[in-house]
């Protein structure tokens, strides 16, 4: 099977475990990620979506958190939310559908790149 390269991949690499990062790599089979992104990221999006309709931006009071979140999930999806809203909070934003939802393979290189990517990572690691 082709290496997987996602941008969660290379953000995480220099601080995680050598062997998990390998296995990651080589699309072996490992235990599950212990935070699922997707359990937050369809909420973040949906407040996304809805705040910038009409040109307008989204509200920290308008953000729905879903009740089967666990606490880490909760956390980081406020921690997402506000730093969205100040690194954006005067920018007009839309939704693209950029049909980026599956890995892209590149045959040549044997190298496959994707799943999702979106701004998650870069507004929850920020401080």
């Amino acid at each position: 099977m082709d290496p997987k390269v996602t941008p969660y991949l290379m953000s995480v690499a220099d601080g995680c475990c050598s062997r998990w990062l390998q296995a990651t790599f080589e699309n072996e089979a490992t235990l599950p990620e212990p935070f699922l992104r997707g359990r937050i990221r369809d909420p973040l999006m949906r407040w996304l979506s809805e705040g910038h309709q009409d040109g307008g931006s989204p509200s920290i009071e308008l953000l729905q958190v879903p009740e089967q979140l666990l606490p880490e999930e909760v956390f980081y999806l406020r921690k997402f939310a506000k730093n969205y809203l100040r690194i954006f909070v005067d920018r007009p934003g839309s939704t693209v559908d950029h049909d980026l939802k599956y890995p892209t393979d590149f045959l040549r290189r044997k190298l496959r790149v994707g799943g999702w990517v979106d701004l998650l990572s870069l507004c929850v690691n920020l401080e």
